[in-house]
């Protein structure tokens, strides 16, 4: 009788510790500003690109294999982002995530992320995507005709 006492005692302390160890819960999907920047640093690969155009029944897809290519994206905390393909730097870029309506002074709608890309280079070629940011997939869309994923 005593044996199932200690035992029911170690159990008790055994559920404490792993209720008080488990970890801080993450969001799935970036919902504010702030959770969009912590998600995004760090290094992307390409997964895919589809573009369909209209009128187009089937979207074109490409993928590192198809184009025989791999592309790396790397965002970094100082807001500075490097686009590498087959491992050659590319292009570099200032970042910025702001969202819909902080863009277009409006209010209603929406409120989605918007993820802005300043080349380095050139500031007048700028890009600007809306953005789904998981944390381990990140999807860069122009919401006309062309979607961009990338996986960590």
């Amino acid at each position: 009788m005593k044996s199932f006492g200690f035992i029911r005692i170690k159990l008790i302390i055994a559920c404490i510790f792993i209720v008080s160890c488990q970890k801080e819960k993450v969001p799935v999907e970036a919902k504010s500003i702030d959770e969009a920047y912590k998600f995004i640093i760090g290094e992307w690969k390409w997964e895919k690109t589809e573009s369909q155009a209209r009128g187009q029944e089937i979207p074109t897809v490409l993928t590192p294999h198809s184009e025989n290519k791999t592309k790396l994206f790397v965002f970094k905390s100082d807001k500075s982002a490097v686009l590498i393909e087959n491992g050659a730097e590319v292009d570099h870029y200032n970042f910025n995530i702001a969202t819909s309506s902080q863009l277009t002074g409006t209010e209603h709608g929406k409120n989605e992320l918007i993820l802005q890309l300043i080349n380095s280079s050139d500031e007048l070629q700028t890009k600007a995507y809306f953005l789904i940011i998981q944390r381990n997939k990140m999807f860069m869309s122009d919401r006309l005709s062309t979607t961009i994923s990338y996986y960590r």
